[in-house]
């Protein structure tokens, strides 16, 4: 999983997100439930307080990912905002 930091930092360019974030919710699905809490959820965590549009949905879609990759007490609080944000958007 080299590529996944290179990834992780093009989540914060807005242009590349859309690009980007699909393969980093595809090495989730490959990636353990440490890793995931130390390296990628700390480079999600402010795309997901901010995206809006396609980013949204596309991380919206991917919930039950976050659910089975955290720990309880991060899923929830990482999910129900994510979907609450989603709500509030439209």
């Amino acid at each position: 999983m080299q590529i996944l930091p290179a990834l992780l930092r093009e989540l914060r360019t807005v242009e590349l997100q859309a690009a980007a974030l699909p393969l980093v919710l595809q090495l989730l699905q490959r990636q353990g439930a440490e890793d995931f809490q130390e390296v990628t959820l700390p480079a999600l965590k402010p795309l997901i307080e901010g995206a809006t549009g396609d980013t949204l949905l596309q991380l919206t879609r991917s919930s039950p990912l976050f659910l089975n990759a955290t720990a309880k007490g991060a899923a929830a609080q990482l999910v129900p905002k994510l979907l609450l944000r989603a709500l509030q958007d439209g």
